[in-house]
């Protein structure tokens, strides 16, 4: 086989990381309507609690304070931290390849649909790996929409397509159930997919 090791880039393993921050923007509207949830659920609770004590409504200045509070800080500290969760752990020596091999889909796990019917889409466009990685790894791959492994061997930053052969038999009835192909166990240890960001991390 002649010699088709494709180097690994750390530019492309640092934009496609950042990637993973999708979603922050749904995090912030769902916090700050939850936030408004909490404006109406506690006001009329410590109205009432400064009105028995104090004998007097809510100061303006501690309502204003509370709306800030709910309505900004809190929407910003659950987005802080989701950003936090998806970007933490970022492996050193990242490195990134485009899944470009041609004729190839490589696919974490077979095309399905979510519980409303819609159709979930398991891409593989990059696979991200370290510099010091030294692994040989098979993913499932589409060739003309036929089922086949993909065995690919990582080294000295390098990524090669070793070798494409067809499915065990005990994949090929899970590929062929439509209703359970989602539960097959198709990445192997050490393999994580993202779907937000489309990269498969070998680990």
């Amino acid at each position: 086989m002649s010699d088709n090791r494709v180097p690994g880039n750390a530019r492309l393993a640092h934009l496609l990381w950042l990637r993973r921050r999708h979603g922050w923007g749904t995090v912030l509207f769902v916090s700050w309507c939850l936030g408004c949830l909490l404006v109406g659920i506690c006001v009329g609770p410590l109205e009432a609690f400064i009105h028995g004590t104090l004998h007097g409504d809510i100061p303006d200045g501690l309502y204003k304070a509370l709306l800030f509070f709910i309505w900004s800080v809190v929407p910003v500290a659950c987005t802080s931290v989701y950003l936090w969760v998806r970007l933490h752990g970022r492996p050193d020596g990242l490195l990134a390849v485009r899944s470009a091999w041609e004729g190839m889909r490589l696919v974490a796990q077979p095309d399905t649909t979510d519980a409303e019917g819609d159709p979930w889409i398991s891409t593989i466009d990059h696979i991200l790996f370290q510099r010091d990685t030294d692994r040989t790894f098979a993913v499932l791959t589409e060739v003309e929409k036929v089922p086949h492994l993909a065995v690919f061997t990582v080294e000295d930053g390098m990524i090669r397509l070793d070798a494409v052969h067809d499915v065990t038999a005990e994949q090929r009835r899970a590929f062929d159930d439509g209703k359970t192909r989602h539960q097959f166990p198709w990445l192997e240890p050490g393999l994580d997919y993202d779907s937000d960001s489309h990269t498969l991390l070998v680990r």
